[in-house]
């Protein structure tokens, strides 16, 4: 179709080419309109992201995700029992949407070995759904800075803003504003209020939908009044919201400050729930010793000294995980007889029943 045909406006077909024109005119803007905001949009995603990245960054502890790789991982087929026994209130308190749950040991018992299971199977089942699961470990933090509460709010809100990055700028307004306004204002040190103004907007938000699955472990290890993280724990659950709800599991030992400050929370003695574990672990430990087995199927020895020796240790370990392993650790280097049972059974006697005692008495 060529326009310079027409001689003037009434010509035939003139105003068909001319809303043929229009057409292709109005396609041609619409594209480049599309292609622009296209840009844009790409432009503000790339910008956004980088944004989340700086903030995210900033909150970071260096260390703290190193210091994982040292956790030891429970013994096969044991811990099971904390989900699926209704009477210890764990798995009820799975089921709701808020509460505190408190697993209180005394020292050696296993606490953090169990929590470090019960994290790696929420994460793993994701029976919790849309939750952002997050977890610290004070008893693995050698520093005092690590132990702190700008570190633990530090490390809640990083993990929290992770899994949900859409709350970053309504955790940090002012810090987000700032950096998308490329006039960068972002603290090089976050103070503890800022950090708990942060965490609190998380928390008492209506716009995003989710939930927070806190789990402490080692709270007796904080540096500083145990009493600031009995204040933390209520405060959290005071905060509540249609948004995102929180529930919170911590360990420790069984100390005065926790007993007054968490009176009526569900809670679990671990050192009384951990006897068939014990058993479990130190069964296996010496079965698998070479010997064992060639001696128990000659009949050189018999089952009975086997459960006599496990028994023995379980009963002197009361609860305490890890005497029981410091234990196995010593006496099957000890043994390389016939009386194998026997001479394991005279040396788990030997070793003081007190875990300091029985440092001291293995070194």
């Amino acid at each position: 179709m060529y326009i310079c045909k027409f001689t003037d406006t009434a010509t035939v077909g003139f105003s068909s080419a001319v809303q043929h024109i229009a057409e292709i005119v109005k396609r041609a803007v619409e594209a480049k309109k599309k292609k622009q905001d296209g840009l844009f949009h790409a432009y503000n995603l790339v910008s956004h992201t980088l944004t989340h990245l700086v903030i995210l960054n900033s909150l970071r502890v260096p260390d703290i995700e190193t210091c994982h790789e040292t956790f030891q991982r429970n013994h096969k087929d044991t811990f099971s029992w904390i989900f699926q026994d209704p009477n210890l209130g764990f798995s009820n308190w799975l089921r709701q949407d808020s509460g505190i749950f408190w697993i209180s040991g005394i020292a050696g018992s296993g606490k953090t070995v169990l929590m470090k299971y019960i994290i790696n199977d929420l994460r793993g089942s994701r029976m919790l759904g849309n939750c952002s699961i997050v977890d610290f470990f004070f008893c693995r933090l050698k520093s005092t800075a690590q132990r702190s509460m700008v570190c633990l709010l530090r490390t809640m809100l990083l993990q929290i803003l992770e899994d949900f990055r859409d709350l970053i700028p309504i955790a940090f307004p002012k810090q987000w504003g700032s950096l998308e306004r490329k006039t960068p204002s972002l603290e090089s040190d976050w103070t503890e209020t800022a950090l708990w103004k942060a965490l609190l907007a998380v928390t008492n938000q209506n716009v995003i939908t989710g939930s927070i699955c806190l789990l402490i472990d080692g709270i007796d290890e904080y540096y500083g009044s145990c009493q600031a993280v009995v204040d933390l724990i209520h405060t959290l659950m005071t905060h509540k919201s249609s948004g995102m709800s929180t529930k919170i599991c911590f360990s420790s030992r069984p100390l005065s400050v926790f007993e007054n400050g968490f009176k009526g929370v569900s809670t679990i003695r671990l050192h009384e729930h951990n006897s068939r574990d014990i058993a479990k672990y130190v069964n296996d430990r010496i079965m698998s010793y070479p010997i064992t087995g060639s001696l128990l199927v000659s009949g050189c020895t018999s089952q009975t000294i086997l459960t006599e020796l496990v028994d023995a240790i379980v009963k002197r370990a009361s609860g305490v995980f890890l005497w029981a392993k410091l234990v196995m650790d010593n006496i099957v280097q000890r043994t390389t007889n016939d009386g194998i049972l026997r001479e394991l059974l005279y040396h788990a006697s030997a070793v003081p029943a007190d875990l300091q005692d029985s440092f001291q008495h293995l070194l």
